[in-house]
């Protein structure tokens, strides 16, 4: 499981590729850097209209972006 509430990284549309590299990894999902970038894209644009992203979303967002374009 991604990122649960428990974890002490909290990311919002300010956050950088490598917050959020590092608290997938915490969760046990690897990634790679074009993998990262295109997460944090997606993150960004989810973070404008939500206030906080948790484990679920990031979870979902790796999911999407881990598809063949």
């Amino acid at each position: 499981d991604v990122g649960g509430r428990g974890g002490s990284i909290v990311l919002g549309k300010l956050s950088g590729a490598h917050a959020l590299r590092d608290r997938l990894e915490g969760g046990g999902v690897t990634i790679g850097a074009m993998g990262s970038r295109r997460v944090a894209t997606m993150m960004k644009g989810l973070a404008s209209n939500l206030p906080l992203v948790y484990g679920p979303s990031l979870a979902a967002l790796h999911a999407i972006a881990s598809r063949p374009c």
